[in-house]
């Protein structure tokens, strides 16, 4: 189940039943949880728990917006990039082109907890995996095809004293080169939708720094976020350079980002939205 904040957005959801043409409100609120977990139902049904989120939030004291992966594009449709419309849409088709990709069962990604982080980058050359997520100084998420994560872990388990090596429960090797051919698709889905410029800065997962203003560069930037690797660790570094950003706030369930963040600075302080 999904964040309480839907219950107070009842009239979203159901505007996005209309836009894909399926009952997404009923898939959320009453399952099966197994449809719910697939990429292309998951991803609209958690970007609208967090644009609803969105509506608790006094805009005018947010200074900069921050999304992980697919919380991006939350980012630029409350800043006004994407009409509501045109984000559920390709929020879904975002998760089929994913998914589409790489067959399932073909791909995965690991997460490592470790003091030898700087090492990660160095061991998945050699088990031909690639680093998908800077996540905090201590976590990084490898990802690439089963068989070279399993060669990786053998590897790790032997040069990275006391690492904690946690599977994640994903369908595909996200943010990897792998998933080009998601990123071609993601390109041409975005070149149909009008995209404005943002109304508050958002930084970029793939540049590490915020939007451009024009169009092109915009959609360049969103679509190779799929095959490059989530640079949240810069992304944060760059709020607080370039921001002063002294102040988190998760927008959406759970806390799992404010906790990495608060592993890189820990003198932020968390605000935190009440359901």
């Amino acid at each position: 189940m999904l964040s309480p904040f839907i219950n107070s957005c009842s009239s979203l959801i159901k505007k996005a039943d209309d836009i894909l043409n399926f009952p997404l409100s009923r898939l959320i609120q009453d399952g099966p949880q197994e449809t719910l977990n697939l990429t292309k139902w998951a991803q609209p049904a958690i970007m609208l728990t967090s644009i609803c989120a969105w509506t608790r939030v006094q805009r005018e004291t947010v200074s900069v917006l921050l999304g992980h992966s697919l919380g991006e594009l939350t980012a630029l449709q409350v800043a006004g990039v994407l009409s509501l419309e045109d984000a559920i849409l390709l929020a879904f088709k975002r998760g089929i082109l994913m998914q589409e990709a790489v067959p399932e069962g073909v791909g995965g990604m690991l997460a490592v907890i470790s003091d030898k982080i700087d090492l990660v980058q160095l061991l998945s050359e050699e088990a031909g995996v690639w680093v998908a997520n800077f996540n905090s100084p201590n976590q990084v998420v490898v990802s690439g095809t089963i068989e070279n994560l399993e060669k990786f872990k053998t590897i790790a388990e032997q040069k990275l004293e006391s690492a904690k090596l946690i599977p994640l429960k994903v369908s595909a090797p996200f943010h990897c080169p792998l998933l080009k051919s998601a990123r071609d698709g993601f390109l041409e889905e975005l070149k149909k939708v009008t995209l404005n410029t943002p109304t508050i800065p958002v930084i970029s997962n793939f540049l590490a720094s915020v939007y451009p203003s024009n169009p092109a560069d915009i959609a360049h930037a969103l679509a190779s976020q799929i095959d490059n690797p989530v640079r949240f660790v810069d992304c944060l570094k760059f709020a607080k350079d370039n921001f002063q950003a002294d102040t988190i706030l998760e927008v959406g369930h759970g806390e799992i980002l404010t906790k990495l963040a608060l592993a890189t600075f820990p003198y932020l302080k968390k605000l935190q939205l009440s359901e």
